[in-house]
């Protein structure tokens, strides 16, 4: 899984709330947010653009192999020091954890346990650090993969994605 892995990177409590996210981040909050470092603004044809965005990780990733482009992520103190306070067991357990885990049972009625699971993974990473987050993870993933509720969503996508295909061709005559 994605999630704790990026909970490594962000290393906040704000993280929690934004995993199980409603719609996409825009690109501007994203780089606040330190998701991405860098807006690449779109060309004139998606061609260009992608040849454009090429370009520029390859640029990057020279860059950071040769030490000259480094990133820097600064957050305000006032952030940090509640960051600090709030990634730690008690506030972490008591505030974070248990907002998150009702914003969580209120939107998936208690159907779906991998938002769960998602949640005590990073619990677990916080708390006894990286390497057992890791491990939790992975066994988690791995059951929840085999469950009867992942069969029953791969069923309903694979459903809806043969209820989009056309089976019976285009029409030959106009329908008046």
């Amino acid at each position: 899984m994605l999630i704790f892995r990026l909970k490594v990177k962000f290393r906040n409590y704000d993280f929690v709330f934004r995993i199980f996210p409603r719609k996409p981040i825009k690109p501007v909050k994203a780089k606040e947010i330190g998701l991405i470092d860098e807006i690449l603004e779109p060309s004139e044809s998606d061609s260009e653009t992608h040849q454009n965005l090429e370009n520029l990780g390859i640029q990057r990733a020279k860059e950071i192999l040769n030490g000259t482009f480094l990133i820097q992520r600064f957050r305000p103190l006032s952030q940090r020091i509640t960051n600090f306070f709030l990634c730690r067991r008690p506030l972490l357990d008591t505030v974070v954890l248990r907002t998150a885990k009702n914003k969580i049972l209120d939107e998936t009625k208690g159907n779906y346990p991998a938002p769960l699971k998602i949640l005590e993974s990073i619990r677990i990473g916080l708390i006894e650090g990286n390497e057992k987050g890791f491990e939790f993870e992975a066994k988690t993933f791995a059951k929840l993969s085999k469950s009867s509720e992942a069969e029953a969503l791969i069923g309903i996508f694979n459903a809806s994605t043969d209820c989009k295909k056309n089976k019976y061709g285009e029409n030959v005559k106009k329908i008046q």
